[in-house]
Formats: C-alpha cells, structure tokens, sequence
C-alpha cells in the first residue's frame, strides 16, 4: 500500500522531533517533489478512443506531453470492446519533423494529435508517460504518493536535511549526514534504473505485450 502524507509526517517527526509547522514541512516535500519527479516516477498507462474525424485529443490531467514515452502512443486494431489488442506504433514528429502516416505531436495547449486522422471511433488509443507528482495541499494528509517507497525516502532525507539546516539552531552536521544518505540512496536508484533499462532495450518489443491496461 502507497505511503500517505500524514505517514510520511509522522515519521519525519519521529525520527527528528522538531518545532516546523506541518504547513511548512508539506512545502518542503513538495518542493523536493518538483526538483526529482522526473526521475522519480513510474510509467503510468493511460487509456481513451478514437473519434472519427477528430485530430486533437486532450491528455491526462497528470501528463506533460513531452513525458510521454519513446513510442508511447499505440491506436488498436479494433473497436472499443473487441477481444482483438493488435496495435500499431506511432512515432513522435516535432514541428519540424514530416508529418508522414502514424506518427503523434503536439498540438496547441498541450493536447494530443494524432495522423492519420481516424475514420473510425472507439479505437483505444494507449499511451505511457510519466506522471506528474502528487503535490499536497495541507488538508490531503489522507492522500497517498503516487511514488515508489524508495522515492519518498528520498524524499524524508532530503526534506529531514532542510529542516537540520532551519530555525535558531540549525544542524550543519545532522543536515550533512541527512544529505549523504538522500545522494547514497539516489545513487542506488539511479543505477538500478539504468540496468532496467538496459534490460528493456534488449528485450523485444511486443505491441500485445503490455498495452493491454
């Protein structure tokens, strides 16, 4: 189960009691979610259908368009409900690219268009991208991370150096060790992203595989 705010509170008062408000310290996890997501998050699937005739789609609320993946648009072979997932690739065209057959761009205010044109609606239409963080208000302590465990660690070490580092009698010591744990951490996290990685660019792309929802 996903970590929640008011966990991740908890603990950061736990391990370092402290006189921050919690207005404040949400802020610094906030910042600190701003500063790292793009590094941070999982890809997230997003499912919608074709329109006949309709060029321009809009995006999830969470999505940034240039955080869609590397053939992160796949348009199925059949209608909405069909038992049939055969997908067909999309390529990324930018604004100077040759806007050839199959390919996805960016439209005006971040929406989504697709060539060719559909001519049939209820096609679904996938994309993976990489979602934009949850950033808290100060009445969402119920609300989860949409993060890995390892991420919001990160995240603790990081904001429990912030906190080291303010007040009348700040920490310079605690605030370090607090700051070579987060680089530790993140060091791991990096280079276990970039085997994956590896390991999903040896693999054979499957367009079955893994589209499905």
């Amino acid at each position: 189960m996903a970590e929640t705010l008011q966990q991740t509170l908890d603990y950061i008062n736990e391990i370092l009691p402290n006189k921050m408000n919690s207005t404040t310290i949400i802020t610094l996890i906030n910042n600190e979610q701003r500063k790292l997501w793009r590094h941070m998050t999982s890809t997230s699937l997003y499912e919608m259908y074709t329109v006949a005739n309709q060029e321009l789609y809009t995006l999830p609320t969470d999505c940034d368009f240039e955080m869609i993946t590397e053939n992160g648009i796949l348009v199925g072979g059949s209608t909405n409900g069909s038992t049939d997932q055969t997908f067909t690739a999309y390529k990324y065209a930018g604004k100077d690219d040759y806007a050839g057959d199959y390919v996805y761009y960016e439209g005006l205010d971040e929406t989504f268009g697709i060539i060719p044109i559909p001519t049939v609606s209820n096609k679904p239409i996938h994309i993976r991208y990489q979602p934009r963080p949850t950033l808290f208000a100060s009445t969402d302590t119920a609300v989860q991370f949409n993060l890995d465990e390892d991420y919001i660690d990160l995240i603790k070490f990081r904001v429990m150096s912030r906190i080291c580092k303010s007040g009348n009698n700040p920490d310079p010591e605690m605030a370090n060790n607090y700051e070579a744990d987060a680089m530790e951490l993140e060091r791991k996290m990096k280079l276990r992203k970039a085997r994956d990685k590896m390991k999903m660019n040896r693999r054979r792309i499957s367009y079955r595989e893994g589209w499905s929802g």
